[in-house]
């Protein structure tokens, strides 16, 4: 069985991260590495990854507050045919990689695999998160499941001879926000199907620290999601992207 290699990216937020490394520990059925990509993080990030999880794969930079950076960083790092990314303070559902993986094992790097994402909130960590999804007692995210151009991050998979021909995320200093849907929609357009499981796979946790990039900037924002509009609009129109790096790069 092939490798999937799960790419978090994290910034401050050893709490949630530990909460994450556990959901991915507890994946059935496959053969995974986790790959973490630091962003320059000062509350003992690092420390607590060598002591939960000592043969992680951790990459570390200093500070850049870019995740396009930040998760290219560990793609690069990642080893796997397979990719799958998580926030930090995101969790993956147990079977969460089996499930997407058994969707497009046999596509041949033709689709990638998602899903959608149950809610959770603040502090939840994930054996709380599995009790209250045992009972009913999550909401679900909206999912999109009719719009397939748009995709819930941490539901992705994707081969990695997708990665190799089609880019990975842009960099450009504009995109801090929207780097991930101009990254599917640019996917998409290159004709690579995304297969939907029709069920959650993660654990999206919403809490008031999430726009933790320097985003409170009202100019960053603005110049962000103009940035992003304009890329978009040229995916459609079919010119290809200027300021993403390949894989290989």
């Amino acid at each position: 069985m092939p490798v999937i290699s799960v790419v978090v990216g994290t910034y401050n937020r050893a709490g949630y991260l530990a909460e994450c490394i556990k959901s991915v520990f507890e994946q059935r059925g496959v053969s995974y590495e986790l790959v973490i990509s630091d962003d320059g993080s000062t509350d003992g990030t690092a420390d607590m990854v060598r002591s939960l999880a000592p043969d992680t794969t951790f990459v570390t930079a200093e500070h850049v507050g870019h995740p396009s950076i930040v998760y290219n960083r560990g793609i690069r790092a990642a080893r796997g045919e397979f990719v799958a990314f998580c926030a930090d303070d995101d969790m993956l559902m147990p079977d969460s990689l089996r499930i997407r993986y058994d969707r497009i094992k046999d596509r041949n790097g033709t689709a990638l695999a998602c899903g959608g994402a149950a809610i959770i909130f603040n502090d939840t960590t994930f054996a709380e998160a599995l009790a209250l999804w045992e009972r009913n007692l999550l909401p679900l995210d909206s999912m999109h499941y009719a719009d397939m151009s748009i995709l819930h991050g941490d539901s992705i998979m994707v081969p990695r001879v997708v990665m190799e021909k089609y880019g990975i995320f842009d960099e450009h200093p504009a995109l801090r926000l929207g780097q991930d849907s101009e990254l599917w929609v640019r996917w998409r357009h290159a004709g690579i199907e995304a297969v939907h499981c029709r069920v959650p796979v993660a654990f999206c946790r919403h809490h008031g620290a999430q726009l933790n990039y320097d985003y409170d900037d009202d100019h960053v924002k603005v110049t962000t999601h103009e940035y992003r509009n304009r890329i978009l609009e040229e995916r459609r129109r079919g010119i290809t992207a200027e300021n993403t790096p390949m894989l290989g790069g």
